[in-house]
């Protein structure tokens, strides 16, 4: 019996040792920082100094001071057109007869676009050197035929952000303009973040600037941004390190994980080897609900197919960084770019991502952070194997006791190998080693706990308000008879926008007179109210719909040719009247009732055909983005 149990307990001691050698290897620490992704704005505006209604003589100097300021908080190029028309006639006012003292040393006139453009690039809040200073009537070129004329001199002022090269949609280059601009170097004072690895117990340490991913912020439709972040790792054996993303509850925050499902797309380098590229976020469409970084493999790099790959080979869903040297770094680089379809449904969004820094020992898995313990199979099979050690030395104690008590001889309280009270001291040992280990498996729980440190930007918006000034609603109408009606579009929000108008006029089978001959016309389907649309606006599309009731429209869509609508400006009415068809006596039911639905739309006006016409951008505008929205 005796050489069994020495062979069991040696058998224990060693399963409990080796067992405690891999738990001491096997753990898992994880730290993350929050990062509020928000969407910036692009916005310039005219300083115009010139005192209303002066009259001009000939030959005389008149102050117009003519600059421009950056009201967004993007970095901003900035191009200008004069034009001076006859407002009597609506002639442009020739250049002979218009002298404008122009500051040459800061604009560069293109005669192919007629804009002056600045050959400097606009800072937030920033006023550009003037463009204009003054004004004249070139006396020996004018008569008493401009006498008392009116004249108006527009400006037109375009701008675009100077990153990225943003010139190009104008179809120009920084060297074309003259324009020295270095944008913020990846790892320059802006935006130089980094996370250190300090083993695992003390885990990642992010440093002052809790946000690794300051550069994701001010966001504009079709923007990329770039953001490089150093990982170090001060432990003494090399250290591979994953990271993968989290964002709130999808019930809660289903418009935040369409964004970025749907509308945002990111690449993840480490040192130069690609190991993401994709959208932040799984979209609906994907087999699982979980949120995850989908990862590329180490082996075979950007190029490679991991549709097959089982979901444990790409880290928990997360992705793997490398392993990271004893006392070295490694420079990892996150782009981001927000597609330019994100919509007016994601305007005042901003969310938060929780970007997860992880590191394991042995084959260790990540695990869900619950705030339970966490043990792991091998510190489990060190308990279990301490336990049995414990109970095995206490029961062999237990029966060399009564064997004393009953008498057993000078040997009862001894083997005969002179083992004493080794069997005691085991068991005392073995407590105090398996209290340790309990103890252990808390700490491992505690190094599980989170770091959290964020940040908040709000994004900026498209708003549009119609109105009808001097409509006046529940007016009896008699055949023939007009109605003011005169729809309006202002842009409540705070980025220029493409306006766009659809009226429906309804359509019935009636019989009419003639306003001339004063015949009788058959009955014909037909509209029933006729307008005569104001020049500012082009028509886009005209086609017949039916309403939910059954009912006939004919609808009407006009896009504002005269210019993109700046926040807080209103444009010119589509209409200033309807008229009522000339109907015949009988034709319509007495007291009816006629709907006449008007609606508008804006769209950014950023980003969608900027380098085109004014009206082919509202036509391929309408035909790709709006019409679809108003189906």
């Amino acid at each position: 019996m005796k050489k069994i149990y020495f062979i069991a307990l040696s058998v224990l001691i060693c399963t409990f040792v080796v067992c405690g050698m891999l738990a001491a290897a096997d753990w898992y620490r994880e730290d993350r920082t929050t990062n509020t992704i928000s969407v910036g704005n692009l916005s310039a505006e005219i300083v115009d100094i010139y005192e209303q209604d002066t009259v001009v003589m000939p030959g005389d100097a008149v102050d117009k001071v003519v600059s421009v300021r950056n009201d967004g908080d993007s970095d901003e190029i900035v191009r200008v057109r004069i034009t001076g028309v006859w407002t009597d006639s609506g002639e442009l006012i020739e250049h002979r007869h218009l002298a404008c003292e122009i500051n040459d040393d800061d604009w560069l006139f293109d005669e192919g676009t007629g804009f002056y453009y600045y050959t400097s690039v606009l800072s937030p809040g920033e006023v550009s050197n003037p463009l204009l200073r003054s004004f004249s009537i070139d006396g020996p070129n004018v008569n008493n035929y401009f006498s008392m004329r009116p004249g108006t001199i527009t400006i037109a002022m375009e701008a675009v952000q100077a990153a990225a090269g943003g010139v190009s949609l104008w179809e120009k280059t920084n060297e074309d303009l003259m324009i020295e601009y270095d944008e913020r170097p990846e790892n320059g004072e802006d935006n130089e973040s980094g996370v250190e690895f300090r083993g695992d117990r003390e885990g990642f340490d992010f440093g002052e600037n809790s946000d690794l991913f300051s550069s994701f912020k001010n966001l504009l439709p079709g923007q990329t941004v770039i953001q490089s972040i150093n990982v170090g790792n001060t432990q003494s054996e090399g250290t591979e390190i994953f990271l993968k993303a989290e964002c709130g509850d999808k019930e809660k925050d289903e418009l935040l994980w369409r964004l970025l499902s749907g509308y945002t797309d990111i690449e993840v380098k480490a040192d130069g080897r690609t190991v993401y590229s994709g959208p932040l976020w799984r979209s609906e469409e994907d087999e699982t609900e979980k949120a995850d970084l989908r990862a590329l493999s180490p082996e075979t790099g950007s190029g490679a197919d991991n549709t097959s790959k089982p979901p444990e080979e790409l880290y928990g869903n997360g992705i793997s960084l490398g392993t990271v040297a004893a006392d070295a770094g490694t420079q990892i680089t996150v782009e981001l770019r927000l597609s330019p379809e994100a919509g007016n449904e994601f305007q005042d969004l901003s969310g938060d991502v929780d970007w997860i820094f992880y590191a394991r020992g042995g084959e260790r898995e990540p695990v869900p952070q619950t705030g339970d313990n966490d043990v792991s199979s091998f510190l489990v099979c060190m308990i279990v194997s301490g336990i049995a050690c414990l109970a095995l030395v206490l029961i062999h104690t237990f029966a060399s006791g009564r064997n004393r008590k009953n008498g057993g001889g000078t040997n009862a309280g001894r083997n005969k190998s002179g083992y004493g009270n080794i069997p005691v001291v085991i068991a005392v040992a073995l407590t105090a080693v398996i209290a340790a280990a309990l103890t252990t498996a808390g700490t491992l729980a505690f190094m599980t706990d989170t770091e959290t440190a964020g940040n908040e930007i709000k994004a900026g918006t498209l708003q549009i308000d119609l109105t009808e000034p001097e409509y006046t609603p529940g007016k009896v109408l008699e055949p023939n008879a007009a109605v003011h009606k005169d729809p309006t579009v202002t842009n409540e929000g705070t980025v220029p926008m493409l306006a766009f108008i659809r009226v429906c006029i309804p359509m019935k089978k009636v019989a009419t007179v003639d306003n001339v001959t004063k015949m009788i016309i058959p009955a014909r389907e037909q509209e029933l109210f006729s307008f005569e649309a104001d020049g500012n606006w082009i028509l886009l599309e005209n086609r017949e719909v039916s309403g939910d009731n059954g009912a006939k429209y004919s609808c009407y869509v006009y896009g504002y040719l005269a210019k993109a609508l700046d926040p807080g400006e209103s444009s010119v009415p589509l209409f200033e009247e309807m008229r009522f068809v000339n109907l015949l006596e009988g034709e319509l039911e007495y007291a009816s009732e006629l709907d006449i639905p008007i609606s508008a739309f804006g769209l950014q006006e950023k980003h969608f055909y900027e380098g085109e016409s004014m009206e082919n951008r509202l036509l391929n505008s309408y035909a790709n983005y709006v019409k679809e929205a108003w189906k």
